[in-house]
């Protein structure tokens, strides 16, 4: 079945949404509550921001005035809990698909950064160790806050991120730690930020469609017990014709007589095991 709306038909509906955000966040979905309060705070925000969820770990962002909705849209850094938030505004058509992100902005931290490092171009030349420098937060910028230098950076999938570098000056070494607001983690299959290796759909498909497989050990199958040859040399020995083996005691008898004494033997048998049931004729 199909069903086809024209532009007139949807205008209304897509109007109420004109001035919206939609967006995701990298890592840990963050609570629905505390996320409209915080980014109220953080986008300064003189009138009311709803905030809706979508599919795919999307939220939608819907803003009272237009202006500040521009105003945010038009800023370079957008992160929550120092962690990137993903934004575009909302038009009609606009996939919930997430976008293949190679490249991530992360803050850094230089605690205990000496003084002597503490310029625009040191600075700069320190965090190129880790990424591409993007900008400095306020404090950092002002030299007003001097326990620790804070930078964001552009890192890429796949890159690795040092937990310290070391510093060399005219007066000696240092080892300088650096720490990371949030580490980002990128899907093992296809380098990508956007999802987890969990979470790729090339690492999906490859997964058995029902269950697990598991190494289970094999029974072999047991021989029955081979039977033991014959030895040669006691056959050839029972062969022998017993009236000419000098063992047999009655080698000098006649063969008639042979046969009567088995017959005898027999007899005497049958009359101690009554029960027996061979019957001789």
């Amino acid at each position: 079945m199909e069903l086809s709306f024209v532009d007139e038909e949807t205008k209304e509906a897509e109007d109420q949404w004109l001035n919206c955000l939609v967006g995701y966040f990298l890592g840990r979905r963050p609570y629905f509550n505390h996320l409209k309060e915080s980014l109220s705070r953080k986008w300064k925000l003189i009138r009311d921001l709803n905030l809706y969820t979508l599919e795919n770990g999307f939220f939608l962002f819907k803003f009272s005035n237009p202006d500040e909705c521009s105003r945010v849209i038009e800023d370079s850094s957008h992160n929550y809990g120092g962690r990137p938030l993903i934004l575009q505004r909302w038009e009609p058509g606009i996939s919930t698909e997430k976008q293949h992100l190679t490249e991530v902005p992360v803050w850094i931290h230089l605690p205990g950064l000496h003084l002597k490092f503490w310029s625009s171009h040191c600075l700069s030349q320190i965090a190129s160790l880790i990424g591409k420098p993007l900008y400095m937060d306020t404090y950092t910028t002002e030299a007003t806050r001097l326990n620790y230098a804070r930078i964001c950076v552009q890192v890429s999938a796949g890159q690795r991120l040092p937990d310290s570098i070391k510093l060399k000056s005219s007066t000696g070494e240092m080892v300088q730690r650096i720490l990371y607001d949030w580490r980002p983690k990128a899907c093992d299959t296809c380098c990508d930020f956007s999802h987890s290796t969990e979470e790729c759909s090339f690492h999906l498909t490859k997964m058995p469609s029902q269950g697990k497989f598991e190494w289970r050990p094999v029974h072999k199958a047991v021989d029955p017990p081979r039977q033991q040859a014959p030895d040669p040399k006691k056959h050839q020995s029972s062969s022998k014709n017993p009236i000419e083996s000098p063992a047999n005691p009655h080698s000098n008898s006649h063969p008639l007589d042979l046969h009567r004494g088995s017959r005898y033997q027999a007899e005497e048998r049958e009359l101690q095991h009554p029960s027996s049931n061979l019957i001789y004729m």
